[in-house]
């Protein structure tokens, strides 16, 4: 909290104690290179890595993506978040070949083909995540030149992928808002010589979409992402408005216990 430019709120504090101590009880914490919790009170904060002081985001392109205070970054047609970090040139990374994953929260609906919500400024081994593509399903890819994981979904919501060491050089699984979508049988690639950054991948595909949270480390087990997201998902709802994209952003205030009647009826409505 100290590396903040403008130290949060006092509620906001709270949630972000919260969202440490789950990760780091979890065993998680220690596994990431980056975190970036885009959902913030303020720009400079949610383009600070969480993890270390090393990597934090920076606003690139021609047109930069556009900030929301408790909302995230909206992309452009020509703007993306440069996080600095090469897993070739990183100084002992946690993300490597066979042991690494990625992950990212989007809040918005997508209806076609969009960019990257997560990506690489070049191709190679590809790593990347898209909320939505033209066949209406979600796109993910791991340090490897496969067909990518799709399934269908609307474009919200929060996925990421894991090698982990055991069977990383084979395979790697896709997660969606903590659940298993499945395993791709893919060998794994050595990763591109690239900056990770968020609402872009490779030279021309950038994402219109709303990121709220993005990171990448060392593999993590279906236990650890589980706990990953639900650290996630309390901070992003617990004492906030929920906001819900339709069309334009709406915002419900409720109480606590109300408001977490509304969530569960919206997830399972959308």
């Amino acid at each position: 909290m100290d590396r903040l430019a403008t130290q949060p709120s006092a509620p906001q504090r709270a949630r972000y104690d919260k969202l440490f101590r789950a990760l780091v009880t979890a065993g998680v914490y220690s596994k990431l290179d980056a975190l970036y919790v885009t959902k913030a009170e303020h720009s400079a904060t949610a383009l600070t890595n969480l993890i270390q002081a090393s990597y934090g985001g920076t606003l690139a392109g021609a047109a930069n993506p556009t900030f929301t205070a408790d909302l995230g970054f909206t992309g452009t047609a020509t703007g993306y978040i440069d996080t600095g970090f090469n897993p070739t040139t990183a100084v002992s990374p946690k993300f490597t070949r066979n042991n690494a994953c990625i992950f990212a929260w989007s809040m918005s609906q997508q209806t076609s083909l969009t960019g990257a919500i997560f990506g690489a400024l070049s191709g190679g081994a590809w790593n990347y995540i898209y909320p939505r593509i033209t066949a209406g399903t979600a796109d993910m890819r791991l340090n490897g030149l496969g067909t990518g994981l799709e399934e269908n979904r609307d474009g919200t919501g929060f996925r990421l992928g894991s090698r982990v060491a055991a069977s990383g050089a084979g395979a790697y699984t896709s997660y969606f808002n903590g659940s298993t979508v499945g395993t791709e049988t893919s060998a794994s690639s050595a990763p591109q010589n690239a900056n990770f950054c968020l609402l872009r991948n490779a030279s021309d595909f950038f994402n219109g979409g709303i990121v709220a949270a993005t990171g990448f480390g060392q593999g993590l087990n279906s236990t650890e992402q589980g706990a990953l997201f639900n650290a996630l998902n309390e901070f992003m709802y617990d004492g906030y408005d929920i906001v819900v994209l339709l069309g334009s952003p709406i915002s419900i205030r409720a109480a606590r216990s109300t408001r977490a009647l509304i969530y569960k009826a919206l997830q399972e409505f959308l």
